[in-house]
């Protein structure tokens, strides 16, 4: 008779054996005088694909992690977290079957490369240094983030407070709520927040509100397509339906089509 390994505690012992890692490892992330969150990346990297090795022998028991499983790794890695720990976190949700993480976060950089096909929520009450570097999967926010930087591609929504969006290579980052700088040249970036308004940057191009007022720039059927997810925003303070819209809406399509029709 073959015992399966419990998920569980393949995980939280994987947990154990990572962070002296972290301790030796000098990772430190702080907030400079632009109040931007600052840390080495080539240590955080070293961490992730440290805690990936960590998991890699237990992927058997990972095909068969539930939801509910997942949620207790987090609450019992929450209790005992380090500021790296997102990094833990973000490995094993790639390391597993399962779609989405969700929860309140307290630990730095999670959602690390995070990867296509999955999806990060962090929930109401989150506060995180750095949220989904190098991401190419799918995060909603809903807590203060200092910094969501370096997406890769994707799909990043924001609800709560983000201190700068910044996109390098493509992918979709929205704001429904607060930000201060949103930074990139490709993909698509759209601003429906509290503070700058219908803001938009699509493919290295720059667009303002009275650019979609006064026509100054022809962009097509771009407009339609912002209104009819500007409605979106009037969910943000019911987490759960915000988070029903955003998953049940094709971005897929959306992307195409905002693509094809700016160029």
């Amino acid at each position: 008779m073959v015992v399966k390994e419990d998920p569980f505690n393949v995980a939280i012992s994987g947990y154990r054996e990572w962070l002296p890692r972290v301790k030796n490892s000098r990772l430190d992330i702080w907030v400079d005088h632009h109040d931007r969150s600052m840390y080495d990346p080539a240590i955080a990297d070293q961490l992730y694909n440290e805690a990936v090795k960590i998991l890699k022998p237990g992927a058997k028991a990972f095909r068969i992690i539930t939801q509910k499983d997942l949620s207790n790794i987090l609450t019992i890695i929450q209790s005992n977290s380090t500021k790296a720990s997102g990094l833990y976190l973000s490995a094993l949700l790639n390391a597993t079957a399962l779609q989405e993480m969700d929860g309140v976060f307290k630990q730095f950089i999670p959602g690390y490369r995070l990867m296509a096909g999955k999806r990060l929520i962090t929930r109401k009450g989150s506060r995180i240094a750095i949220i989904g570097d190098y991401c190419e999967g799918e995060i909603l926010n809903f807590g203060s983030v200092y910094d969501s930087i370096f997406s890769v591609r994707g799909l990043q929504v924001n609800f709560g407070k983000v201190f700068i969006h910044s996109s390098t290579e493509g992918g979709i980052q929205i704001n429904f709520g607060e930000r201060n700088y949103m930074i990139g040249n490709k993909g698509i970036q759209i601003d429906f927040g509290d503070i700058y308004y219908n803001e938009v940057k699509i493919d290295g191009k720059h667009y303002k509100n009275n650019n979609f007022k006064n026509k100054k720039y022809s962009l097509r059927n771009i407009e339609s397509k912002l209104r009819e997810i500007e409605k979106i925003k009037s969910l943000k303070d019911d987490q759960d339906e915000a988070i029903q819209a955003i998953i049940s809406y094709d971005w897929h399509k959306f992307e195409q089509e905002v693509l094809a029709t700016d160029r």
